[in-house]
């Protein structure tokens, strides 16, 4: 842990981030498999590691008698920034009648799998909360952006969606 507060690899605080660091790698990847044309969307993905790596300082900080070297987790603009573009992007996207099987493009199948870590950073976050004092936006976040996760695979798959039959 940060500073002078030593703990097990076992502990909670660990698990959270590495289940952070695990997300943020596989955003990185995402970034890597974009073509030229999308590097708006890199941006976006960039951000998001940005702020994953905010809130990693803010929980390995949590419980040490030094500084925080950041204190800005997450403000409500970031999150209502998320909000917004799953809103822009479900317009775009054709109305979802039946679930989705992780797959599609590989970079949509990268995405499903950043997704599906982000939800085990968010519920290591909420058993990390029944522990310690966990802000609550924090857990805001990571709802939101596994939300958005899922919008961007079913951006980034386009037509290629493969649709869950019931079989």
């Amino acid at each position: 842990m940060y500073g002078d507060n030593k703990v097990q690899k076992s502990d909670l605080r660990i698990e959270v981030l590495g289940n952070i660091d695990e997300l943020n790698s596989l955003i990185g990847v995402l970034v890597s498999m974009l073509p030229a044309e999308m590097e708006n969307l890199a941006g976006l993905l960039i951000d998001r590691q940005n702020e994953l790596f905010r809130i990693g300082a803010v929980i390995a900080a949590a419980q040490s008698k030094l500084p925080p070297k950041s204190t800005k987790t997450i403000t409500v603009k970031e999150l209502d920034k998320l909000e917004d573009l799953i809103d822009l992007w479900q317009e775009e996207l054709p109305e979802l009648k039946n679930f989705i099987l992780p797959g599609g493009k590989p970079v949509s199948a990268y995405a499903h799998l950043a997704r599906a870590v982000c939800r085990r950073a968010e519920r290591s976050l909420v058993r990390l909360q029944e522990k310690y004092s966990v802000e609550p936006i924090l857990l805001a976040y990571f709802n939101r952006l596994g939300d958005w996760l899922f919008v961007m695979a079913r951006k980034l798959n386009q037509s290629q969606e493969i649709l869950w039959t019931g079989k």
